[in-house]
């Protein structure tokens, strides 16, 4: 059985994968407000048909750096919380449009540690053209319960 995903680029060789129905929207040089005291990876949020929307920076929470101004693709994401819930939104920053890719059920492995970090915010593993993918749980990374890997916070 296939599936299809987007695959997201979130630079310095970090990629993972989502569901085909989990990404809405592409935003393109997304534009966004800092919120000061908080950590660099969840630091910003977007505006987006007049609802604030959080905005999740992998590669500021794998690293700790605090997101760049410009040049930034985000994409509009979607979850529940639970079964029939309404579903909520958030914002992945990306350094690239998304790929839209095809996934078979017998391309998924078990966590290779190259991907230990990725632990905490993946539901699953998988093999794409030879590299090992995490498939994220949007659920649990916007559910505030995950940790920034280093306390760096945007100052005011």
């Amino acid at each position: 059985m296939k599936w299809d995903a987007w695959l997201l680029n979130f630079g310095n060789q970090n990629r993972a994968v989502v569901g085909w129905r989990e990404l809405l929207h592409l935003i393109p040089e997304a534009t966004s407000q800092t919120i000061p005291q908080t950590p660099s990876h969840c630091s910003k949020v977007l505006n987006w048909q007049n609802r604030i929307i959080p905005i999740w920076d992998m590669g500021a929470w794998l690293t700790a750096d605090a997101m760049p101004d410009s040049g930034n693709t985000a994409v509009l994401v979607g979850y529940q919380l639970q079964a029939g819930a309404t579903p909520q939104l958030g914002a992945l920053m990306l350094i690239e449009p998304p790929v839209r890719i095809s996934i078979a059920t017998d391309q998924g492995c078990p966590a290779p540690s190259s991907l230990s970090p990725w632990r905490e915010v993946a539901s699953a593993f998988l093999m794409y053209e030879e590299e090992a993918l995490a498939v994220l749980d949007l659920r649990h990374l916007f559910s505030g319960q995950v940790a920034p890997k280093k306390q760096n916070r945007v100052a005011y």
